[in-house]
């Protein structure tokens, strides 16, 4: 993640903004490495990141190329989806709000050096 000053261009106001970089990079890289080396056959992909339906294509070559089928299940965050994911997957299906609450860690974790993180109170 990182982090951008952004400046309204009416006013002059500036705040942080947090952009996702390489994410998704990451994500299709492994799986496609994991289908490649055999290590999987199944892919449970937690997005709701239609650009991700790449990768599924690429694990359909591999799998022609190697005479194998992996199954790609899509999972989506709660309150969100993707059409061509859903097209793409094998299966798919939403993650509810309960189950990411229940995974959630504590309000406030300890870190190393003394360090105390507390979970913003929206994710509550």
């Amino acid at each position: 993640m990182t982090s951008r000053t952004r400046r309204c261009r009416q006013c002059g106001a500036t705040w942080r903004s947090y952009e996702e970089k390489k994410t998704d990079v990451a994500i299709a890289s492994a799986m496609i490495a994991d289908v490649a080396l055999e290590q999987v056959d199944v892919v449970m992909l937690v997005s709701a990141d239609s650009d991700l339906c790449a990768a599924v294509e690429k694990i359909r070559e591999i799998d022609t190329l190697r005479g194998a089928k992996t199954r790609v299940v899509a999972v989506f965050p709660p309150g969100k989806g993707a059409d061509g994911l859903r097209r793409c997957s094998d299966a798919w299906f939403p993650l509810g709000a309960a189950v990411v609450r229940r995974s959630q860690f504590p309000d406030v974790v300890s870190g190393p050096g003394g360090a105390t993180y507390h979970r913003p109170p929206r994710w509550n």
